[in-house]
């Protein structure tokens, strides 16, 4: 009874990993395993049965206990490696904030930069602990200059907008491993907008409330993430001359 419980745990995991990334590019890391094939017609299976969530949710937890047969071995996977892979990057960033006493800026930014990450993409590195290293060298980068280096809110806003534009004008950056088809870069395209709009209006809101260190840790935040977007498209570029 234990063990397919817990079966059925790694299993919601996993699913509900896969279909995060099936509506992004990827995550907040700087790492990305191979996307495989049959979590992208998982999806398409799933879009067309969308009536019948509520009926999936209620049966799902019918059979919370049981075991399924129609599992797909590399998709399952994937959706764990992700999902610990996230799991060990969170802890870490959410340590390093705590110890440079900037946790809720942490936070911030860990939110603002999944965001932008999940519908533009950007730089990844092949192996996990790479990544995990520059993640947390980043993010301790952004806190320190955040701590001990705060500017007017009103120029953290102008450059959060300028930033904003330039991203836009870079759009989506796929990964060699995380492909994205002509629609699905339509569909982040929009979802991008929203972000960055979000992203203006939240700067805008530490201007007038005289948040200055909210204000810029979002301007810091966007420009990070131009930086590791331009990046990607470096190495995209790289990678269709060979």
């Amino acid at each position: 009874m234990l063990k397919k419980t817990v079966a059925g745990y790694l299993e919601n995991v996993a699913d509900f990993t896969v279909d995060v990334l099936n509506e992004g590019i990827c995550f907040f890391l700087f790492h990305q395993p191979p996307f495989p094939e049959n979590a992208r017609k998982m999806k398409e299976h799933k879009e067309e049965e969308e009536n019948g969530k509520i009926a999936d949710l209620l049966t799902k937890f019918m059979i919370s206990e049981s075991s399924s047969e129609n599992l797909d071995y590399e998709v399952c996977k994937f959706g764990l490696l992700m999902a610990i892979e996230v799991a060990i990057n969170t802890v870490i960033a959410l340590c390093i904030s705590f110890l440079l006493g900037m946790f809720r800026y942490g936070i911030l930014f860990l939110t603002f930069f999944s965001l932008l990450r999940a519908f533009a993409g950007g730089v990844h590195l092949e192996r996990f602990w790479s990544c995990t290293v520059l993640s947390g060298m980043v993010l301790s980068m952004v806190l320190l200059i955040a701590k001990y280096a705060v500017i007017p809110s009103i120029f953290s806003f102008a450059l959060c907008v300028v930033m904003g534009i330039l991203i836009f004008i870079v759009g989506p950056i796929d990964d060699k491993n995380r492909r994205i088809s002509s629609d699905e870069r339509c569909i982040f395209y929009r979802r991008l907008v929203y972000v960055l709009l979000f992203l203006v209006f939240t700067s805008a809101l530490g201007v007038i409330l005289d948040a200055n260190r909210l204000a810029f840790i979002v301007s810091l935040t966007m420009g990070v993430f131009h930086i590791v977007q331009i990046i990607g498209k470096n190495k995209n570029m790289k990678l269709l001359e060979q």
